[in-house]
């Protein structure tokens, strides 16, 4: 039993430090806890090219999904536009026009950040990106949803 203010006052801080780590492991980390979170203008601009017929265009606009997951590796699919992504590996989506090849699956999930990923729901995001079809090397906007609604992805 500590005797004096002093050696209250360190058990204190010991025990706030403590509470801390533990509110820590439970909640979401911040954004800023992470390396990444980003998708840059090259990368968009090849999701847009591969993505071929899964390319939503309305009103002037085109719109791209994809759904990325990171367990034991990397794998990103095309998502029809409206599709939802599922939280947990789904078979059904290794088709060879929804699948983007390991190589830029890397890339992308790299670029996002792996640990952002990682500790997302279900280890797996949700990313969709819209671009003005008559600007499109100027006006991509991007978004991304890792189990709690869509947020801005910034894209550099």
């Amino acid at each position: 039993m500590p005797s004096s203010r002093a050696a209250w006052g360190v058990v204190a801080a010991w025990l706030a430090a403590i509470a801390g780590l533990a509110g820590a492991a439970t909640s979401t980390p911040a954004v800023g806890f992470f390396e990444r979170m980003n998708l840059t203008h090259e990368m968009t601009v090849m999701l847009f090219d591969r993505a071929g017929a899964l390319v939503d265009r309305e009103g002037g606009f085109e719109t791209v999904m994809l759904y990325c997951h990171v367990v034991e590796g990397a794998w990103c699919y095309f998502l029809a536009y409206g599709e939802t992504a599922p939280r947990r590996y789904d078979p059904a989506l290794r088709t060879p026009e929804r699948r983007l090849e390991r190589d830029l699956a890397m890339r992308v999930t790299r670029e996002i950040g792996v640990k952002f990923i990682d500790h997302s729901l279900g280890n797996t995001v949700a990313v969709r990106c819209t671009r003005r079809a008559a600007d499109a090397d100027q006006s991509t906007a991007c978004e991304i949803d890792r189990g709690g609604g869509w947020q801005p992805l910034p894209v550099r």
